[in-house]
C-alpha cells in the first residue's frame, strides 16, 4: 500500500514538473529571469541612485520577483533534505549578488535586506502551506529538516529575529496550532490496574508502553523547536 502511494505521488509530481515547464513559455527570458530583471536595476541604481531610492525599488522589488521565484521554489520540499537547499536555485544567486555584491565588494546601499524580505514572501509561505497541510509533528525526520532550514533562516537571515513579519507570524501560527492539536488528539497514556502491568506480555502493558514512547517520541520533536519559538509556548506544549 506504501509502495503504491509512492508511486502515485512520484507520478503527480512529475505531472506538476512537466506542466510547470509551460508556465512561462510565452513570455520573453529578460522578464522571467530573476538575474536578468535584477540587471536593470542594478544598472539604474549604478546610474541614478537617488531617483532609485526615491522610488523605494527595495520595499517593489519582493513582490515582482515573487511568482518567479515561487516557481522555482515548486520542486523544494522543506521536509525533505534530498530536496536540496534553496540557496542553490539560481533566484537566490540573482539576489544575493544583487544585494550584497559579488563576494569581493561590499556594497554600500539599502538592498542588503532585500535578500530577507524575498525569503520572507517567497520561502516562508511555503513553508507555512507544508506545515498546515503535509507536516507530521510525529514524524522526525521531518522534524528535524524543517527545524534545520528555520534555524538556518535566523541564522543568516534574521528571520525570526526581533519584531515578526506577517508571514513569519503566519507561519509560527501554523506550527502552533498544528503542535498542539497533536499533543491533544495523539498523547494519550492509558492508565491500568497494576495487575494488568506486572505481566510484560499483557496486552495493556503493551499499548501503554507504545502510548508512552510516542508521547516520548513527540516530546524531542517539540524539543527542536527551542529558540524558534517562545519559551512560554514550547512550557505549554511539553
Amino acid at each position: 500500500m506504501e509502495a503504491l502511494l509512492a508511486q502515485r505521488r512520484e507520478k503527480i509530481k512529475e505531472q506538476a514538473d512537466h506542466l510547470s515547464k509551460a508556465d512561462f513559455s510565452d513570455v520573453q527570458e529578460d522578464f522571467c529571469s530573476v538575474k536578468k530583471i535584477l540587471s536593470r536595476f542594478e544598472k539604474w541604481r549604478e546610474c541614478y541612485l537617488e531617483s532609485y531610492h526615491n522610488a523605494y525599488i527595495s520595499l517593489c522589488l519582493p513582490k515582482l520577483l515573487n511568482p518567479i521565484i515561487r516557481h522555482q521554489l515548486l520542486g523544494w520540499n522543506p521536509l525533505k533534505d534530498t530536496s536540496g537547499d534553496f540557496e542553490n536555485l539560481p533566484w537566490f544567486t540573482a539576489v544575493e549578488t544583487f544585494c550584497h555584491g559579488h563576494g569581493h565588494e561590499e556594497l554600500e546601499h539599502t538592498d542588503r535586506q532585500t535578500l530577507s524580505s524575498v525569503i520572507e514572501r517567497t520561502v516562508v509561505p511555503k513553508m507555512t502551506a507544508y506545515v498546515e497541510l503535509v507536516w507530521d509533528p510525529m514524524s522526525h525526520q521531518q522534524s528535524v529538516c524543517l527545524t534545520d532550514v528555520c534555524h538556518s533562516l535566523k541564522e543568516d537571515y534574521s528571520i525570526f529575529e526581533g519584531e515578526h513579519s506577517k508571514p513569519v507570524k503566519a507561519f509560527t501560527e501554523a506550527l502552533v496550532r498544528r503542535l498542539r492539536s497533536c499533543v491533544d488528539e495523539d498523547v494519550f497514556v492509558p492508565l491500568y490496574p497494576k495487575k494488568f502491568l506486572e505481566e510484560a506480555s499483557s496486552p495493556q502493558r503493551h499499548f501503554r508502553d507504545q502510548r508512552f514512547w510516542t508521547a516520548v517520541k513527540l516530546l524531542g520533536n517539540i524539543g527542536k523547536w527551542d529558540l524558534l519559538l517562545p519559551e512560554s509556548v514550547l512550557k505549554e506544549l511539553m
